[in-house]
């Protein structure tokens, strides 16, 4: 009886109903286009800077995203890649020995970020080839530096010039060495293009006598929607020395942003 009311209530205006309908579905669809948009814009403002240099998982020795130093590394073993590996979801790794320094080229210097690193899987990673503007990439075998453009202008060197760096290494030893520059990178962040050099990683080990050692150990995953799966599965089988982390826990402001 109701269902019979209601359909001939609907027909008996029909230019009425079809106004209804009509806006009922450009409503519906313009929320669902809406929705999509922002999730996508969301998916690509992460993808953008999570790919710009920490991934989307990280691993570190427990307590060093509370404290960053050299004394909370942890060692480098193929029985913690091979843990890891067992994790489908997993579909590369880029190993780091990070530090700061002070970078210097006649009577200048400034405060830097030295990154050694693995040159194929970071540049798998973050694209770091493609941020080349001049000089060659560099090479796992040989001492060269990359140097960040502004640092570069700033320091007034280029590729084939020297640079100094002075710092600290592990458990307190010095940290000295020469290094030639090998190329020259340009970075989208202000704060990164003026104080960046990335080594090889065996040479930032000898240069911070951390032998065998890393800061980091960041995860490439096949989905980016698992992060926090993998994130979560990778720190079950490593156990409590270590701390893994998704980009959420990373990055919390960035979560904010894009959490609706």
């Amino acid at each position: 009886m109701f269902f019979k009311l209601a359909w001939r209530n609907i027909w008996r205006n029909k230019r009425r109903s079809f106004i209804t309908m009509a806006s009922v579905f450009f409503a519906v669809l313009m929320a669902c286009t809406s929705l999509s948009l922002v999730s996508g814009i969301n998916d690509q403002m992460v993808k953008n800077i999570v790919s710009f240099y920490t991934g989307y998982v990280q691993v570190h020795q427990k307590g060093y995203w509370d404290e960053q130093t050299l004394d909370n590394t942890f060692e480098d073993n193929d029985k913690l890649q091979a843990g890891l590996k067992t994790n489908s979801h997993i579909t590369g790794m880029v190993p780091r020995l990070e530090s700061f320094a002070l970078a210097s080229t006649d009577a200048l210097t400034k405060g830097v970020m030295v990154i050694g690193t693995e040159a194929i899987s970071e540049d798998k990673l973050t694209g770091l080839k493609k941020k080349l503007i001049s000089g060659q990439y560099l090479q796992n075998d040989k001492p060269g530096v990359l140097i960040a453009e502004d640092l570069a202008k700033y320091l007034k060197v280029q590729v084939n010039d020297t640079v100094v760096l002075i710092g600290q290494g592990y458990h307190g030893s010095n940290a000295a060495g020469k290094y030639p520059v090998a190329g020259i990178v340009h970075f989208g962040s202000k704060d990164l293009n003026g104080r960046v050099i990335y080594m090889p990683l065996n040479e930032a080990r000898i240069l911070f006598d951390a032998d065998n050692r890393l800061t980091s150990l960041a995860l490439m995953i096949d989905k980016p929607s698992l992060a926090e799966k993998v994130a979560t599965e990778s720190g079950k089988k490593l156990g409590n020395d270590y701390e893994v982390m998704d980009w959420q826990k990373m990055l919390p402001e960035l979560k904010a942003t894009t959490r609706w």
